[in-house]
């Protein structure tokens, strides 16, 4: 399966930075998450400091705010102190510490961390919506001078980054193969075997046969390779005269469609059923005549059709009554397809066109090619997917296309039907991963991510890295 990566970004309540932010010499910020919840607003980042140097008598204060035009909201500091000025600090109970008491105070050198799992909450106002959270990084030398100031914004509080999504696009076009086809009632009078165009509702009958094959047949995309007919005889009378009579009816049917188009050279099969006792199970199934229960056991059992036959008549005769003069004649019937290939297409707008009319004609090699001539996360993008699952209902690639195109539209509810659908490669792994953070449900998308990056997907791995989990 060929990976396709495509980014997607939509407007949420909560973001997720994609990748790390500088902060000047020695320190990162990545993974940064804000998230509303009621009347709080809730910041998450991983700050890397493992590369930060800080001399003994100085300090690093890095420190988050909140900020829209002339308003701004400060949340705790990071402090990072050098050893001399951290043990003065200590000493004077904290009184001099950079930014207060409720700094996150860290001291520099070999007890210094690599990172800080930085978190807090702070009340959520109506003047934050759209705002920007921005760090502060303040380099103080001795007596609280300050050295130098880098500001860096880190994201907005409503501006969502979610991870790229993964499309997948077939190896390569297969031949596609199509079969089309239905049951006709060609009714024939009884023991009669040649066709009365005019008996019954047989006008009709032949016509949606006729119908099909001539549609197809001046369809200058197709090739029609076959047409396959097999008829079916109900259960009265003998096994053997029913199977001469399922045989010739068949064939008069066959005679009948190469008479219209003997020119055709197309390949004629033809099967027969001598008793369609299968569909005369599943009528009886859907009646409430009496005995039902014991006709579905005779039915049922091993017994020659002849014996089965018999022994329904004769124990049960106000049934077989019912069965012989409404169910019977149900069961004269010829079932039909037609196999036919389709030539293949490699124009988008050609493609799209034969969407809206024939979708079946297409097969996903051409959804795709006609995919990249959309807009990523238009409405036709999501439509175009959404037909190709619907003509591939089973096909896994299609299923998490869609699902893909419907997560861009930021349309969830109709996602999830469809990764439902969409196997469990890595990519379809990864595609759940999104769908859970989409969807709120952090702890379930590491989880998919890390199945995904297990089986090989180097995305997912990143991703990882970017929720801080190594």
């Amino acid at each position: 399966m060929k990976r396709v990566i495509l980014t997607s970004i939509a407007t949420l309540i909560c973001i997720l930075a994609a990748g790390a932010q500088d902060i000047g010499e020695g320190v990162k910020v990545r993974a940064f998450r804000t998230e509303r919840n009621g009347g709080y607003l809730s910041v998450d980042m991983i700050v890397d400091i493992d590369s930060l140097q800080v001399k003994s008598r100085r300090a690093v204060l890095l420190t988050p705010l909140i900020v829209k035009e002339m308003q701004s909201a400060k949340m705790p500091s990071v402090a990072i102190y050098g050893r001399r000025r951290y043990f003065s600090y200590l000493r004077n109970e904290g009184d001099r510490m950079l930014s207060g008491l409720d700094e996150i105070r860290l001291r520099a050198g070999k007890h210094q961390p690599s990172k800080v799992n930085y978190h807090t909450v702070i009340i959520f106002e109506d003047w934050m919506d759209g705002a920007t959270v921005v760090m502060n990084r303040s380099d103080y030398n001795c007596c609280k001078r300050v050295a130098s100031v880098e500001r860096a914004a880190l994201g907005g509080s409503t501006d969502n980054f979610y991870p790229e999504l993964i499309y997948a696009a077939p190896v390569a076009a297969q031949p596609k193969w199509r079969t089309v086809g239905g049951r006709a009632d060609i009714a024939f009078p009884a023991s009669l075997t040649t066709i009365d165009t005019d008996f019954g509702s047989n006008r009709a009958e032949l016509k949606r046969i006729s119908d099909l094959i001539e549609r197809l047949a001046n369809d200058g995309d197709v090739k029609i390779e076959s047409i396959w007919i097999k008829g079916f005889a109900s259960p009265d009378g003998r096994y053997d005269n029913n199977m001469k009579i399922a045989r010739e009816r068949t064939q008069a049917v066959k005679d009948y469609i190469e008479s219209l188009y003997s020119s055709r050279g197309v390949k004629m099969i033809t099967e027969y059923e001598p008793e369609d006792w299968e569909g005369l199970r599943a009528a009886v199934m859907k009646t409430d005549i009496d005995h039902r229960d014991d006709i579905l056991e005779i039915i049922d059992n091993n017994r020659d059709f002849d014996t089965k036959e018999w022994m329904i008549r004769s124990r049960y005769p106000e049934s077989y009554n019912y069965l012989h003069d409404v169910i019977y004649p149900t069961l004269r019937h010829t079932d039909y397809s037609i196999t036919y290939l389709v030539r293949p297409y490699d124009d988008p707008q050609e493609i799209l066109d034969i969407m809206r009319t024939s979708p079946d004609n297409l097969n996903l090699h051409e959804f795709f090619i006609a995919a990249s001539s959309l807009e990523r996360g238009s409405a036709e993008e999501a439509q175009l997917w959404e037909t190709a699952a619907r003509v591939c209902p089973d096909d896994e690639t299609a299923n998490l296309n869609a699902a893909c195109a419907f997560m861009r539209r930021g349309d969830n509810k109709a996602a999830e039907v469809y990764l439902s659908k969409a196997g469990d490669s890595p990519e379809a792994l990864y595609a759940r991963g999104v769908y859970a953070l989409r969807t709120g449900n952090r702890d379930e998308a590491i989880d998919r991510f890390k199945a995904a990056k297990d089986a090989g997907l180097p995305q997912a791995a990143s991703i990882l890295a970017d929720l801080g989990i190594e």
